[in-house]
């Protein structure tokens, strides 16, 4: 019958209190990553990246406003009626004078006044909106609006004014200068001529 081998004795515990403590909190080994947390940080990373990319903003995306009285996506150009005569020509009729303007656009009548301080002497002129002189003719009249047609399609008002078409708009025109009679409508004439011309 053989004997057994002799049992290796256990080591002796560590007679050290630091060493005991370290085997008894020895921290656990790191886990790997699961599956699903792989899967949160790929979510995390794809909403971060949608957030900071450029958005396209609805204003971005509306054309140009058309113009009301064109239809055109681009604003008319504006008018200078101060433009449409020169300081000579006006210096010709009433002297030395001053000016005061306003430009005009798709909305705004376009208007010039010149005027001579010291006789009260003037040219007004005045360009309606685009469209008002539809097919290049003049506006039926108001009712108790007095007239009387001129040369050209010129048409003239009881108050000397001369009313006349301007491409497709209507313009109006006054000359006082204190000429005897008729001579301010002759000189009106005359200066429609020039307007025209320049427009």
């Amino acid at each position: 019958m053989s004997t057994p081998p002799p049992r290796r004795p256990n080591p002796p515990a560590p007679h050290d209190p630091e060493q005991r403590r370290a085997r008894r909190h020895r921290p656990p080994s790191p886990r790997p990553a699961t599956a699903a947390a792989l899967t949160v940080a790929v979510s995390v990373l794809l909403t971060a990246s949608a957030c900071g990319s450029p958005t396209t903003t609805s204003d971005d995306a509306k054309p140009a406003a058309a113009d009301p009285t064109t239809g055109d996506a681009s604003p008319a150009a504006p008018i200078d009626a101060c433009a449409l005569l020169t300081e000579p020509e006006v210096t010709q009729v009433i002297g030395a004078h001053r000016t005061d303007g306003r430009p005009g656009d798709a909305r705004t009548v376009a208007s010039c006044e010149w005027e001579n301080p010291d006789t009260a002497h003037s040219i007004s002129l005045s360009v309606n909106l685009a469209g008002t002189a539809a097919n290049g003719t003049l506006p039926t009249e108001e009712p108790g609006f007095e007239s009387r047609p001129g040369p050209d399609g010129i048409r003239f008002s009881s108050g000397g004014a001369a009313q006349f078409v301007l491409g497709d708009r209507v313009a109006d025109i006054q000359v006082v200068s204190g000429a005897a009679g008729r001579a301010d409508e002759t000189t009106a004439v005359r200066l429609i001529g020039q307007v025209r011309s320049r427009f």
